[in-house]
C-alpha cells in the first residue's frame, strides 16, 4: 500500500528529528505501510509521532538527557521549579489574602466555585495539579541540589551537596506550599462542625 502524503510528510520529519530513536522511528514507519487502512493505521501513526515527538522534546529542551552521568544544570531546574510553583503560590496566596477580606484574586476560584458542577469539576481536578505541580518542583530541585556520586554494580556509595540559592529557595518556597497545604487539609478535617 502507498503511504499517504501525511505519513510521507511525517516520515520525513521524524527521521530527521528521530535521534537514539531514529531506527525505531523509520521502522514503524515502514510497517505502517502494511497497517490496514482505517483505526489502526492512525493510531500507529499516532504512536509513531508521539514517540518522535516526546524524543524531540528531549533533544530540545533537555540536552543533557542524551550523555552518561549528567544531570540538569542548576539554572534550568531552578526555573522549572518556579514556573511549576507559580500556580500553587497563586492558589495559596489568593486563599490567604480573601481570608482577610482582599477578593480579587480569589474571584477566579470562586467562579470555579459558585456552580455546582464546576465546583465538583474544580475539586476533583485542582488538588493532584496544585500537589503535583509542588511535587514536581520539589523533585527536580532535590535531585540537582543532591547528587549521586560513583556507582559500582548499581550502588552509589557518595552523595553530593550542591547549595545553589535558587535552588535552595525553590525548595523552601514548595516546602512552605506543601506545608501550608497540608496544615489547610488536616485543619479541615478535623474542625469540629456542630450539626
Amino acid at each position: 500500500m502507498k503511504p499517504g502524503l501525511l505519513e510521507r510528510l511525517l516520515a520525513g520529519l521524524l527521521t530527521e528529528a528521530g535521534g537514539k530513536h531514529a531506527d525505531w522511528v523509520r521502522a514503524a514507519l515502514a510497517e505502517l505501510s502494511a497497517a490496514p487502512d482505517g483505526r489502526a493505521r492512525m493510531d500507529w501513526l499516532w504512536g509513531v509521532l508521539s514517540m518522535a515527538f516526546g524524543e524531540l522534546l528531549t533533544r530540545t529542551l533537555l540536552p543533557w538527557r542524551g550523555r552518561e552521568g549528567e544531570a540538569p544544570p542548576d539554572g534550568f531546574a531552578a526555573l522549572f521549579g518556579i514556573v511549576a510553583l507559580v500556580l500553587p503560590f497563586y492558589f495559596v496566596a489568593a486563599a490567604l489574602l480573601d481570608q482577610i477580606g482582599v477578593g480579587v484574586f480569589f474571584a477566579p476560584i470562586a467562579y470555579w466555585l459558585a456552580e455546582p458542577g464546576r465546583a465538583r469539576l474544580f475539586n476533583a481536578v485542582a488538588p493532584g495539579v496544585i500537589l503535583g505541580a509542588i511535587a514536581l518542583a520539589l523533585w527536580a530541585n532535590l535531585g540537582v541540589t543532591f547528587r549521586g556520586g560513583r556507582h559500582i554494580a548499581g550502588l552509589i556509595y557518595e552523595m553530593k551537596l550542591r547549595l545553589r540559592p535558587m535552588n535552595l529557595a525553590v525548595l523552601a518556597l514548595g516546602g512552605l506550599l506543601a506545608a501550608l497545604l497540608l496544615g489547610h487539609a488536616l485543619g479541615e478535617a478535623f474542625t469540629y462542625r456542630p450539626h
